[in-house]
């Protein structure tokens, strides 16, 4: 993570390493996990396809570059009025 913050140009690397262990920045990562969780998000990248006012569904990738997958759902959602 230094490495990553350092290679920002005009990032203060020291704040930024004491502010990943401050309780907001914990209490959003819990919020975070704790909204993943309900929403059954359990990889990365994780695509949801649907109608508003629908409940979403998850596409189901063969990798993550998988855009196939993702067309296939979309045209699926979209041609399902």
């Amino acid at each position: 993570m230094t490495a990553a913050a350092a290679s920002i140009p005009g990032l203060q690397v020291r704040d930024v390493l004491a502010g990943r262990d401050a309780p907001p920045t914990s209490d959003q990562a819990a919020a975070f996990d704790q909204l993943a969780e309900d929403d059954q998000v359990k990889s990365t990248p994780t695509i949801l396809v649907g109608k508003s006012g629908e409940t979403p569904r998850q596409v189901a990738l063969s990798s993550p570059a998988d855009v196939q997958s993702v067309a296939a759902a979309l045209d699926d959602a979209v041609s399902n009025r």
